[in-house]
This record gives C-alpha cells, sequence and structure tokens, in this order.
C-alpha cells in the first residue's frame, strides 16, 4: 500500500547542506556570530543608559521637562509617596519637604529621584521660575556661570530620551566634563 494511501505523506530527505543552521523543526536557528553584542548591564543586571549606549531609562517628555527647570523652580511632593521600610523612603520623607528643586537636592534625594518621581508622577512643578528655552547640552560653551543645581539637571538629560536621529555623543561628552 502507497505511503499516500495510508494518511502518511513521504518527506523527500533534503540536501544536507540545507539542513545547516535549522532545528529538527525546521526553524532557522540563531547563529551566535551573527547576533549583535548584548548590551552593557550594571552591577543589578540592568542595561546602562547615556555614555554606555544603552537605551534611556526615563521619557522624552521627563527630558523636556527637566530641560526646563532652574534651581529655583517650585515643586510640590505627594504624601508618602514610598514604601515604608525601604531606603527610598526614609531619604523621600526628608526631601519631599523643600519646595524647590535646590532644596530638594539639598535635601538629600539622589539626582535621578527627580526624574524617577518625576515619571511616577510623586511630584509636580508648582510654579517659581523656569527657563524661557529647554537647556541645550550641546549650546554650552562655557559651564563656568552654571550653579550645582543646572550641572545636576544637564546630567539627568543624558539619562533622558532624545528625538530618533539626534546624535547626542557631543552633548554627552560636554556633560561628563562638567560632573562634579
Amino acid at each position: 500500500m502507497p505511503a499516500e494511501a495510508a494518511g502518511q505523506i513521504e518527506m523527500a530527505a533534503a540536501p544536507e547542506h540545507e539542513l545547516a543552521g535549522k532545528d529538527d523543526a525546521g526553524a532557522e536557528k540563531e547563529s551566535k556570530a551573527s547576533e549583535p553584542a548584548a548590551p552593557e548591564k550594571d552591577e543589578k543586571g540592568q542595561g546602562k543608559t547615556g555614555e554606555k549606549g544603552g537605551k534611556a531609562k526615563y521619557s522624552m517628555h521627563t527630558g523636556d521637562q527637566v530641560a526646563l527647570w532652574l534651581a529655583d523652580t517650585e515643586v510640590e511632593f505627594v504624601l508618602q509617596g514610598k514604601r515604608p521600610g525601604t531606603k527610598s523612603y526614609e531619604r523621600y520623607e526628608k526631601y519631599s519637604k523643600p519646595k524647590t528643586i535646590k532644596g530638594v537636592l539639598d535635601a538629600g534625594a539622589k539626582p535621578e529621584d527627580l526624574l524617577h518621581d518625576f515619571e511616577k508622577k510623586l511630584f509636580k512643578v508648582t510654579g517659581g521660575p523656569l527657563r524661557d528655552a529647554k537647556l541645550d547640552p550641546a549650546a554650552i560653551t562655557d559651564a563656568s556661570g552654571m550653579n550645582d543645581t543646572e550641572i545636576v539637571l544637564l546630567q539627568l538629560l543624558n539619562k533622558c530620551q532624545r528625538p530618533v536621529g539626534a546624535d547626542p555623543a557631543s552633548a554627552i561628552a560636554k556633560i561628563n566634563q562638567l560632573k562634579l
């Protein structure tokens, strides 16, 4: 009885060179040599941001807002915005009381706390001065007149996404030169 009559279809054996690079199901196997290198990871196993080429951790919207802040920009935090019993809660309870960006940083907030908390809507800008134009690291030629808060804000911009096609290399180099 022919194989077709028994409900089975015979498969012709494929030449050996056509099977190379396929698994048992015939799907293409990934070649290690053709894979791009894995992005660098930090000590916690997370992708690095900024100058190491990792994906930016914070949104472009957050970067746009940070680029308008000044040391005296007024902010207001939500009450008990962090989970009790954590280190970030202890810091938050201290730095959420001041009413300006500079005050928040002086009270113990890590610079990245500003980005995280803004994205999580744990604080909002309530008033005070804002820049007329966004802070642009690429346009800075002399940082001698900048205060510590402005330098921190510049560094935070490095952790935010940029428009597609933007080449941040020169801006990142300038930011890195300004590090405290």
